[in-house]
């Protein structure tokens, strides 16, 4: 488990984790296939745009700002994108049409209009999709004892008194395996769902 405190942006930003960028590259590299591939873009266009993604996130990064509000991160890669998307669509030099018969050009306005409601699914899938990928790490790391801790107590809702009784341990240490587990998510979250 890293020992550092700083976000995975930071990290990257601050080129103190080699790991970082394959890290980032990792949690959203299928949430951008799968939005691509959906708004029917041939899969080698889909795998062309996000490799400009990850070159525009690569030379842009170290300036990125966050600026401390929830979603932050979130919505300046949903702009990467955006621009990424323009620039296909220039070089297509046709209305392509999404699955359902939208045009592509009205795809391209929804996911720009904040408010709209393919802003607020590309937000709501962002966060599902991130959070269920740093979950997936977050068991890797762990004992498989301190995750099913974390499990009855998160996820299934049971009581300190109740886990500890269950798993034959003290009530000492639910709460460290607890406390260790979302110290570690929250550390992994930091500026990227937050």
């Amino acid at each position: 488990m890293p020992d550092t405190h700083l976000s995975l942006f930071d990290r990257i930003q601050d080129g103190l984790d080699s790991d970082g960028w394959t890290r980032l590259v990792e949690l959203y590299q299928p949430l951008l296939l799968k939005w691509l591939r959906e708004w029917g873009l041939p899969e080698q266009d889909a795998d062309d745009l996000m490799q400009e993604v990850f070159t525009t996130l690569a030379q842009e990064l170290p300036q990125f700002q966050h600026s401390g509000r929830t979603g932050a991160f979130r919505a300046w890669l949903r702009k990467v994108l955006l621009n990424r998307l323009r620039a296909h669509h220039r070089r297509e030099k046709k209305e392509a049409l999404v699955p359902g018969g939208t045009p592509f050009g009205v795809l391209i306005q929804g996911l720009e209009d904040p408010d709209s409601v393919m802003s607020s699914r590309w937000d709501r899938e962002h966060d599902v999709f991130i959070a269920a990928s740093l979950l997936k790490s977050a068991e890797s790391r762990f004992q498989p004892k301190t995750w099913r801790i974390f499990q009855l107590l998160v996820f299934e809702d049971q009581s300190p008194d109740y886990v500890a009784s269950t798993l034959e341990t003290s009530l000492n240490s639910v709460f460290i395996a607890r406390s260790r587990v979302l110290s570690f998510l929250r550390q992994q979250a930091h500026g990227v769902i937050a």
